[in-house]
C-alpha cells in the first residue's frame, strides 16, 4: 500500500488514474463535491463570525459596547501581521516548529496580560469602596 493510498480510509474515485480522465462523470462528481466541501466552509465561516461578536457581547455591560466591537474590530484587522509574523519563520525554519513557536509565544503572553490585569485593578467606579 503507498503512503497516498493510505491517507485515505477508503480507496479514492479515481484509483490511480488522473481525475480527469476518466471523462464527464468524474469531474461532475469532483465539481460536485468541492461545491459541497464550499458550501460546507462558508457555513462554518458565517458561524464563526456571527458568533465572534456575539460571545464577546453578551458578557459586556451595555455602556461598553462600542469599545467592545472596537476591540474585536482591531483582532480581526490585525490578523495579516500575525500571518505574516508566523509566515516568516515557517519560511526560514519548519513550518510546525513556527506554528509551535507562534502559540508558545501566544500563551505567555496571555499568561503575562491575565497576571498583569490581577496585580493592577483599576479603581472602581463607586470611589474604590470594596464590598
Amino acid at each position: 500500500m503507498t503512503a497516498a493510498a493510505s491517507a485515505y480510509p477508503c480507496s479514492p474515485p479515481h484509483r490511480g488514474r488522473p481525475l480527469f480522465s476518466q471523462g464527464a462523470q468524474a469531474s461532475e462528481v469532483a465539481v460536485g463535491d468541492a461545491v459541497g466541501r464550499l458550501d460546507l466552509d462558508r457555513r462554518a465561516h458565517a458561524g464563526f463570525y456571527a458568533l465572534q461578536t456575539a460571545v464577546v457581547l453578551q458578557g459586556t455591560a451595555p455602556e461598553l459596547r462600542g469599545r467592545t466591537l472596537d476591540a474585536v474590530t482591531l483582532g480581526i484587522g490585525s490578523q495579516p501581521l500575525g500571518a505574516l509574523t508566523v509566515g516568516a519563520p515557517a519560511e526560514a525554519l519548519w513550518a510546525p516548529l513556527a506554528v509551535a513557536g507562534m502559540s508558545g509565544l501566544g500563551l505567555v503572553l496571555v499568561l503575562a496580560v491575565s497576571l498583569a490585569l490581577r496585580v493592577w485593578r483599576p479603581p472602581r467606579p463607586n470611589g474604590g469602596a470594596s464590598k
